[in-house]
């Protein structure tokens, strides 16, 4: 059975199944980020040397990122078929927030009428492409998420496999949503806080014993200013990370979502 994710728990706010990986490959353990601690606050220069380097990966790894990941659009040409069938597609998600680590892509579609037939023919158009892997389907009308879930796996010629994550829902679903967390939360990030997000996300992926979906690191980070690996796991202790995160909760909006 596949973990759908939703509005609001992976990267958007819905839980998601993960595609784990390393994405650039070194290891971060618990015990290299309190020596990077350490030897930031003693002012060390290797210590402070390492850190940059470190954010510098990070952020070039995000960027290559996102470029593969508009070639994995373009080539199912999500975009244009969601718009063939009534559907408002946004891309959504950590791509959206440049806060990308890993292969998966989220997109929100607005219908005035979400249709069954309508996300089939879609995936069936995928599904025809060669480097379809699977495609699947949930009903979460009647649930907490009011919509259907879509998920295409893609696998590009060089073997990298992408997950692609969709939501067809109304265009007056209440909320919250991940189109209305855009503007806000790029809004809130800094070059800071956004090298401290990617850092603690690589962290959680190398850490098989720790949950923790996209949407509550950003909270930890954005609203209750947790700046290392040791205060998410503390901040873990005393936030229940199931169920759907509605970010207008912590994350200010002064209208911004509409900008």
């Amino acid at each position: 059975m596949i973990i759908a994710p939703g509005p609001f728990r992976g990267d958007s706010y819905r839980k998601t199944s993960k595609i784990r990986e390393n994405p650039i490959g070194y290891s971060r353990s618990k015990n290299f980020y309190e020596k990077d601690q350490l030897m930031t606050k003693t002012g060390q220069n290797n210590g402070k040397k390492r850190e940059c380097v470190m954010d510098d990966r990070l952020i070039a790894h995000n960027k290559r990122l996102k470029n593969e990941a508009f070639y994995v659009i373009e080539n199912l040409n999500l975009m244009s078929l969601w718009k063939e069938v009534g559907g408002d597609p946004y891309l959504v998600g950590a791509f959206a927030y440049d806060l990308a680590l890993s292969p998966d892509i989220d997109i929100e579609i607005y219908c005035e009428t979400p249709r069954i037939d309508n996300g089939f023919r879609i995936l069936n158009a995928c599904a025809r492409q060669p480097g379809c892997r699977a495609a699947r389907f949930r009903n979460e009308m009647d649930g907490p998420d009011q919509g259907y879930y879509w998920q295409v796996q893609y696998q590009q010629p060089e073997g990298q496999l992408w997950k692609v994550d969709m939501w067809s829902i109304r265009v007056d679903h209440p909320g919250p949503t991940s189109r209305d967390m855009i503007a806000p939360i790029r809004h809130a990030l800094d070059r800071e806080k956004r090298s401290i997000i990617l850092e603690l996300k690589q962290a959680v992926t190398n850490d098989p014993n720790v949950t923790c979906p996209s949407i509550f690191l950003y909270q930890a980070v954005l609203a209750d200013s947790i700046r290392n690996y040791d205060g998410l796991l503390d901040w873990l202790s005393n936030h229940n990370v199931e169920g759907i995160n509605d970010w207008r909760q912590w994350l200010p909006n002064k209208k911004l979502s509409q900008g």
